[in-house]
């Protein structure tokens, strides 16, 4: 695979943390109720790139669905979301059935699935692997059945991972369903989506010169049946975004299956199969869909071995014997007599109370399905009885709908007391709870609030992710003056995630969603994340470039590799100052050369001197001067700034709205076209000298500019010199976000 465009190199990030697995026992119910169209969600599952998936229940029916509130407001994605699943469902047991989907008053959209509360295939592989051979050959095959009928219906799904596809149970046979068709595409649209994950994505995610297909899907399949088959990824060893990149580039195919695993040994039909899909050239690729089921089939019928695990049998209720009547002599046979009947009395009570606390344990799970559910009024009841007989579950559930004011008023005394009662049986959880109404403020002042929190959280982080969750939230919500607890509180986020937290995950997430300034320039940027992130931060503070900022939050780091410098990648570091709120710091860096960004002549020199400088195609010249333009390039009479969009304008003085529109419908898009002696003909708007001009330009190879003006637009107009810092170090600060 030659000349892979970087640009192109858009991923999902949110499969490096998947949080898809709807574990039921895993979530926490939302505080209060929210009924949207006919349904009340009760809790949220999980959260992805597209959207937030709640458990809800029909407000008539009383049954359970999943609910998905799609993040954007767009019409075609929802279309997408709806129709597509619906048409490919209606042919196959093994894709998510729609039930509805809906549109609430103030815009948002709603999907309305089926309920599959036992988790997606990643959580099943860590649960049932190793596989048997038959096992492994009847789950991919009901995925093939519904990739099959996916494409039947002239759909692509473009993000075929195991969060994607869960796993329900029926009967006791397990049922792989495709789900999330948030990057979905009709087969005959023009344009395929980029997107995909890390791991799973095919090499045409990759280059925006191929086209992306059903072939598409195919590869990610082979990938996910070379995991079923052996235990391990095809692209065993990767661990990065950027190692999976190689790994496709490299082209490198995985040993076939058969040597993989000792039970596959002479199996070339399974090896044959897994060949094909994983073909890096796509026109290799020829095995379509429906012909994999068939395949599968064949495969399957091959060996006869046991199906799918079955679930693990609930525990027989064991019973005490009773202790018989030994034989006795008769002179002793009145007090022996008596001693057997106590003894018979003693046993029989003990197992009559064994019985009744068993009893009392099966209503508190009954309890604690009602409560999961948001029934309150009738959990209620239930809980208080078992847990007054000592359920540490109950007593935790009780204080927790005392504390949010779950189906009852609140009371704080009531809620500290039942939680105080879980947390005397070490009920971990228990501690989450009554940190999070510590958090919130439900007890004392801010200082002892905290405290409370901090303390118990660390304690529930010894064993429980939500001991790492609740304290990664805190810490990045609250950071104190001088400290690195943002930085701590995302290392606490990042182990409760590892550890299948899923609100941990979405909360990192939304983290990485939310910086509050744009970036440098656009593009396919990258969250960096866990330890990568760290020696990352600990490079740049060894090389002391931002010595003059006090550094005192280090907080988000994203990048994005740029082709004009090979082997440069530009970052960006979001900072956190009590004096400024937070900035970001934009830096290049090849191998250990960091380099700041501040768009100066000097500094364009010191680039092309420590990564010299390739503008040889029309690419690399646009991304050149976009890298620039948001920093300004040097011209003869000062800074120059190429301005595409009308929203770029900025005056500096007050002006008629006639001007401006004016001046916003004259701008030129950026022309590009190869100089006879070297470099490129620019043509594009700019702003220079303090006014917006038409004007052409020559960009030299070395990266310096000849400028040409043709035509004054507008004037007033700001040149963003306030955006470079004294000391050489471009920093931007947004004061009004200090705390987020």
């Amino acid at each position: 695979m030659q000349g892979v465009a970087l640009e192109s190199y858009l991923f999902n990030n949110s499969s490096q943390m998947d949080i898809d697995q709807m574990d039921i026992a895993k979530t926490v119910p939302m505080g209060g109720t929210k009924v949207v169209g006919e349904f009340r969600l009760v809790r949220p599952l999980g959260a992805g790139g597209f959207g937030t998936v709640f458990e809800a229940v029909h407000l008539k029916t009383g049954l359970s669905y999943a609910i998905k509130r799609l993040h954007a407001e767009d019409p075609d994605r929802f279309e997408k979301e709806a129709l597509y699943p619906a048409k490919a469902a209606s042919h196959s047991l093994h894709v998510l059935n729609l039930h509805s989907f809906f549109q609430e008053a103030d815009g948002t959209f709603y999907l309305v699935t089926d309920l599959v509360p036992h988790g997606d295939l990643g959580a099943y592989l860590k649960a049932h692997r190793p596989l048997s051979v038959a096992g492994a050959l009847e789950i991919a095959l009901g995925i093939a059945k519904g990739l099959a009928a996916i494409h039947e219906q002239g759909i692509v799904h473009l993000d075929l991972k195991p969060a994607n596809v869960l796993m329900d149970l029926k009967d006791g046979d397990w049922i792989p369903k495709i789900s999330d068709f948030g990057l979905a595409r009709s087969s005959g649209s023009e344009y395929m989506n980029q997107a995909g994950s890390a791991a799973y994505a095919s090499p045409e995610h990759f280059d925006t010169r191929l086209t992306r297909g059903p072939h598409s899907d195919m590869f990610s399949f082979g990938m996910l049946l070379y995991e079923l088959l052996t235990g391990r990824q095809a692209c065993d060893g990767v661990t990065s975004l950027t190692d999976y990149f190689a790994w496709i580039v490299r082209a490198s195919p995985p040993a076939p299956p058969s040597a993989a695993r000792p039970e596959l040994r002479g199996r070339t039909d399974i090896d044959d199969i897994v060949a094909n899909l994983l073909q890096f050239d796509a026109s290799k690729r020829t095995l379509t869909a429906a012909a994999a089921v068939r395949r599968l089939t064949e495969a399957r019928h091959e060996k006869g071995e046991a199906a799918t695990p079955a679930p693990v049998p609930a525990p027989e209720r064991r019973v005490l014997p009773l202790v018989p009547k030994t034989p006795s002599k008769a002179t002793n046979r009145s007090w022996k007599t008596i001693a057997a009947v106590a003894s018979m009395v003693v046993v029989l009570a003990a197992a009559a109370g064994w019985f009744l606390i068993e009893g009392k344990k099966v209503d508190a799970s009954h309890g604690m399905t009602k409560f999961r559910a948001g029934a309150y009024s009738e959990a209620f009841p239930i809980l208080l009885d078992t847990a007054k007989a000592g359920s540490a579950e109950a007593q935790r559930a009780l204080g927790e709908m005392y504390g949010k004011g779950l189906g009852l008023p609140a009371n704080l005394t009531e809620a500290k007391s039942w939680l105080d009662k879980a947390i005397r049986q070490d009920d971990v959880e228990a501690r989450c709870v009554l940190a999070d109404l510590y958090r919130d403020g439900a007890f004392g002042g801010p200082e002892l609030a905290q405290a409370q929190a901090r303390a118990l959280y660390a304690e529930a982080a010894k064993t429980q992710t939500c001991g790492h969750r609740g304290m990664g939230q805190l810490l990045v919500a609250t950071p104190r003056s001088g400290g690195s607890d943002f930085d701590d509180g995302l290392r606490h986020l990042e182990q409760a995630a590892d550890g299948g937290d899923g609100l941990a995950a979405a909360r990192i997430r939304d983290l990485q969603a939310g910086w509050a300034l744009d970036p440098l320039v656009p593009g396919a940027w990258q969250a960096v994340t866990s330890r990568e992130r760290r020696d990352e931060i600990a490079r740049v503070k060894g090389a002391k470039l931002f010595e003059q900022f006090p550094l005192v939050d280090v907080r988000r780091l994203r990048r994005l590799p740029v082709e004009f410098y090979p082997g440069t990648t530009l970052f960006e570091l979001e900072v956190g100052d009590p004096r400024f709120g937070c900035g970001v710091a934009a830096y290049l860096r090849r191998a250990d050369d960091v380099v700041p960004v501040n768009g100066r002549s000097e500094q364009i020199k010191r680039f092309n001197a420590s990564a010299p400088l390739q503008i040889d195609t029309r690419q690399k010249a646009a991304a050149f001067l976009r890298f620039f333009q948001a920093g300004a390039l040097q011209g003869r009479q000062g800074l120059l700034r190429i301005v595409e969009d009308s929203r770029e304008l900025p005056w500096k003085t007050p002006t008629s709205a006639e001007v401006q529109t004016n001046a916003g419908h004259r701008l030129q898009p950026l022309h590009l076209e190869p100089a006879p002696s070297g470099g490129w003909l620019a043509e594009a708007t700019v702003a220079y000298g303090g006014g917006l001009l038409k004007a052409s330009f020559w960009l030299k190879p070395d990266g310096s500019i000849d400028l040409t003006g043709r035509e004054e637009i507008a004037s007033s107009l700001p040149v963003l010199e306030e955006f470079f810092d004294p000391a050489g170090v471009r920093l931007r600060r947004a004061p009004d976000v200090a705390q987020r």
